[in-house]
């Protein structure tokens, strides 16, 4: 059993180098949009245009391989899902440059969990559709935002998808994601055997494929629109920034970036503690001896919640005031609790120490 925890989703930083050629270009910063999602984040988002003419979507940044789109007919009742509504949907149709070839296969009535996305717990159809992309880029903190335009955008067009909460309630899909490429340069089908192949482009390998990045790469940071901090995601590099401490490397491997997890803790950066502890760790592996000394977790930004053992769960929420909802496999806070308001108002240092993955 799996639960997630009681934060937010992380701020992690995650850069994933592709690449390793380097140009005379600097990296190039992608603006979020002034819209946030979803009632227990909000979550930060990306503003793309897909299509022509263009169709203005709002993505969460993350996942590889295709990026997830919604199409309206995912929503047929518009009051069942407003955060859908408000983020944008894609309609092909109303598209002259949308392009699908019989190779990509299609999705129908089952799990999204082998696409190696952003959306993995999704179950409906979909269909690969590759476009033309628009969205805003700018040189560093200073530099004026302009299009950019990217060719054979590599898309997986939802036209159905649930999530399905552990009771068995079904909800429809909320929002979509924004791939930020994968090991290979494209994704590639053979389109007229044996030649030529068709290749879909993912939004780093394109920018770098056109010149306006150092490299095929990424850096990104959630930020969080709850403490009004701002989210950071550049091309071809890192803001610095955004790296505090020490900088760990992992393997990429085909669909994750994944990182050996080695404890976590919970503890009060400054100032008293809301605890009768200033700083409790060793909780990863508390009751349950086969995550020592690590457990290896994936990195997926648009999930919104960090999954963790069940054990490991009852050893972090025996000192928070919580209650574990069965029918959502979330824990919620007890806000009539007086040490609620401390905890959560206090500064709060909770150590996740990692190491770089074994190949």
């Amino acid at each position: 059993m799996v639960c997630p925890s009681l934060v937010t989703r992380t701020p992690l930083l995650p850069f994933c180098l592709l690449v390793s050629i380097v140009l005379a270009v600097d990296p190039q910063i992608i603006p979020f949009s002034s819209k946030s999602y979803g009632p227990d984040g909000p979550w930060q988002a990306i503003t793309i245009g897909v299509g022509m003419p263009s169709q203005s979507v709002d993505l969460l940044p993350g996942g590889s391989w295709s990026s997830d789109i919604l199409a309206p007919s995912v929503c047929a009742d518009g009051a069942a899902c407003p955060v859908a509504s408000l983020a944008g949907f894609y309609n092909a149709s109303a598209s002259s440059t949308n392009v699908q070839i019989g190779q990509t296969g299609n999705i129908r009535g089952s799990s999204f969990e082998s696409t190696g996305g952003g959306l993995p717990s999704l179950t409906g159809s979909a269909d690969y559709m590759f476009e033309t992309a628009t969205l805003k880029v700018q040189n560093g903190v200073a530099g004026q935002p302009v299009d950019v335009n990217l060719s054979d955008f590599d898309m997986l067009v939802i036209s159905e998808a649930n999530e399905t909460l552990p009771d068995g309630t079904m909800y429809p899909v909320q929002i979509g994601s924004l791939s930020l490429g994968c090991p290979q340069f494209n994704q590639s089908w053979t389109h007229f055997p044996p030649n030529p192949r068709f290749n879909g482009t993912f939004l780093p390998a394109d920018l770098f494929a056109q010149g306006k990045v150092p490299s095929n790469s990424y850096g990104l940071h959630i930020g969080s629109a709850a403490m009004r901090i701002s989210g950071s995601l550049n091309i071809g590099g890192f803001d610095q920034s955004r790296a505090l401490g020490q900088v760990s490397s992992q393997v990429y491997i085909i669909n994750h970036l994944p990182i050996d997890l080695l404890d976590i803790g919970i503890g009060v950066a400054e100032g008293g503690s809301p605890f009768n502890f200033t700083s409790k760790s060793g909780l990863l592996a508390a009751g349950n001896s086969t995550l020592s000394p690590s457990t290896s977790v994936f990195i997926e930004t648009p999930l919104p919640y960090i999954y963790m053992p069940q054990s490991t769960c009852d050893a972090i929420t025996q000192y928070l005031p919580v209650t574990y909802q069965a029918k959502y496999g979330l824990y919620f806070w007890n806000t009539d609790d007086a040490n609620y308001a401390r905890i959560v108002s206090s500064p709060p240092s909770s150590p996740s120490p990692s190491a770089s993955t074994a190949t």
